[in-house]
């Protein structure tokens, strides 16, 4: 996980999204004016263009080698860890959202990046990645074709940056 600010230089993103495909937390056809709005999006797009964007439903049924999951923390809807005071409509904003996640997510086929704000990492992915997790889902897959190759997510540090930029 790469948090904005943190340890990621608008550089190094600029060098990430190179051949990557960046899937952000917006409606299908939104895509223009997330990345405009957005800061860091809005500033790439600028300067070169050459990069992709896409919202979970016009990424669905692809796959891609390098996908970045760009600030779905912070598009999280608070409290959605939260049982009480969830009415029916709460309730289907928050399993639409999860399913979104869950499509950006399903898309990579070899690296998934995590690119996110503090409050993105404190609304949503510290409810979900862990050690022990991602032990209970390898132990759950021993007989997958694919245990062996899942690796905890973290916190990357400047130092891991350039590990990344290799692969």
């Amino acid at each position: 996980m790469l948090i904005l600010g943190d340890a990621l230089s608008e550089r190094q993103f600029e060098q990430m999204t190179q051949d990557a495909v960046v899937i952000i937390p917006c409606e299908e056809g939104q895509e223009d004016e997330f990345v405009r709005a957005d800061p860091l999006l809005g500033n790439r797009s600028d300067q070169s263009g050459l990069f992709t964007v896409l919202s979970p439903m016009s990424a669905k049924g692809s796959e891609f080698g390098k996908v970045i999951l760009y600030k779905y923390g912070d598009a999280c809807p608070q409290g959605l860890f939260s049982s009480s005071g969830r009415d029916t409509a709460r309730v289907l904003e928050d399993e639409y959202f999860l399913n979104k996640l869950y499509v950006a997510i399903t898309r990579a086929m070899k690296y998934l990046l995590i690119v996110d704000t503090p409050r993105g990492e404190e609304v949503l992915w510290r409810h979900t990645l862990s050690w022990e997790r991602l032990d209970e889902v390898k132990e759950r897959a021993k007989s997958e074709k694919w245990c062996g190759k899942l690796a905890c997510t973290h916190r990357v540090k400047h130092s891991d940056i350039a590990l990344l930029e290799t692969e």
